[in-house]
């Protein structure tokens, strides 16, 4: 083996090494070097070289003694949350959501405005760098500060790329969303789809803490769903595992014009579309011109008022969502077997708990040996929390990695001295 090759090699050891340090410094409150030793099974002179390096970047800190009972005390050790920001941004359909926060998840600052339809991809990344660049002058943040950008979307997407396939919502096709957004604001960015941003968020802050196999479905303007199955998000072999709302319920022709999916009888959007058909009408409660100037996130919550208030049509309208959508998840608990299945979404969270109990019961009812499976279908708890922080767990995953910018800066490999 050459030179280069052992150097490289001790590089990616010492990566590793610093890597399992600093994911157990980020586990802890604080933790002293022992404690580091203990669990890593690192020796102590590993442990220390690695701290070292780790504290003359910035990114660890020492926050005092610790207690001993004899010798000593310790110096207690912490991951320093402002050493780096992320910044992660929400692209719903109707509008962007852009945040900023620290290295331990919380938000620093919050800004959200409305999104003009039909606006094109080039419009989008200027409006994101432009808001972006104003939100960190209001709260005084470098951007050099900025390690990363993470950003949910809907609609398929090449994971590897950072290229939006096709959304349906934005009507982008084939367009390179990480590429063009590190070219415009000179930050590294990393894309997926709502449902899965979602998932990660609440399997690591939310509902799913503690589930290795979960699932999520999202009903908003469409449908979407992630899985986690042994503790990994599955991407599938094209990276559009998820697509939820494609399931076909029938198919009239041999093309896909004829054909009818998930999307198209329970998602948001056709709700509201549906109920807008009926208020037209005049034959319930709903009034057209409330349905058709609202947002969808208003126009769903008064239609799910109508239907707890008694309105036959609307009744009818979520009744016949909500027994498409739990014999479609009932399908995927079969397939998939999780411990959970968590609700999320503007159609769950403006439902009330409506939706929540009635897509639960019915696919209880038709989950194969159901008395044999310790399983909750339940809604998730992060809210509108949920995409945001998903967004950041895509920007600290890359940037926590072995190859990522945060522990390359932090590894040093030492020359070997000439013999």
């Amino acid at each position: 083996m050459n030179k280069t090759n052992q150097r490289g090699d001790r590089k990616l050891i010492r990566s590793m090494n610093a890597k399992l340090v600093l994911d157990t410094i980020r586990a802890s409150e604080s933790i002293s070097q022992a404690e580091l030793a203990r669990k890593t099974k690192l020796s102590m002179g590993t442990i220390v070289r690695i701290v070292h390096d780790l504290r003359a970047t910035g990114l660890v800190e020492s926050i005092g003694l610790g207690a001993a009972a004899i010798g000593r005390k310790p110096t207690r050790l912490r991951l320093n949350p402002t050493y780096r920001y992320v910044m992660a941004v929400d692209l719903a359909p109707d509008e962007i959501i852009l945040a900023v926060l620290d290295l331990d998840a919380h938000i620093v600052a919050q800004h959200r405005f409305g999104l003009e339809a039909g606006i094109l991809p080039e419009q989008f990344i200027a409006i994101v760098k432009e808001q972006c660049l104003s939100l960190l002058k209001r709260e005084k943040i470098a951007k050099r500060k900025i390690a990363g950008m993470g950003l949910t979307v809907h609609g398929a997407m090449d994971l590897h790329t950072g290229t939006i396939i096709h959304s349906k919502h934005m009507n982008w096709h084939h367009f390179p969303l990480c590429q063009m957004m590190t070219q415009s604001l000179g930050i590294p960015a990393w894309a997926n789809t709502q449902a899965r941003a979602m998932t990660l968020a609440e399997q690591r802050w939310g509902a799913g803490v503690g589930a290795s196999d979960l699932l999520m479905v999202v009903v908003d303007a469409g449908i979407g769903m992630a899985a986690i199955a042994g503790g990994q998000l599955c991407l599938g072999g094209h990276g559009m595992a998820g697509e939820f709302g494609q399931n076909i319920l029938l198919n009239q022709t041999s093309n896909q014009e004829g054909r009818v999916c998930l999307e198209d009888v329970a998602s948001g959007m056709m709700m509201v579309e549906q109920a807008k058909k009926i208020a037209s009408s005049g034959k319930t409660s709903l009034d057209f011109e409330t349905l058709n100037s609202a947002s969808l996130r208003l126009a769903l919550r008064a239609l799910f008022d109508a239907a707890a208030d008694g309105d036959r049509q609307a009744r009818r309208i979520v009744e016949n969502a909500s027994r498409y959508l739990g014999l479609a998840i009932a399908n995927m608990i079969n397939v998939f077997d999780p411990q959970r299945v968590l609700l999320a979404g503007y159609a769950i969270t403006e439902s009330r708990g409506i939706l929540t109990s009635k897509i639960r019961q019915i696919a209880i009812e038709h989950v194969w040996n159901i008395e044999d499976r310790q399983m909750l279908v339940e809604p998730a708890i992060l809210g509108a929390l949920a995409p945001i922080m998903g967004a950041s767990a895509l920007a600290y995953d890359h940037l926590f990695s072995v190859e990522g910018s945060i522990l390359a800066q932090s590894v040093v490999v030492p020359r070997q001295k000439k013999r």
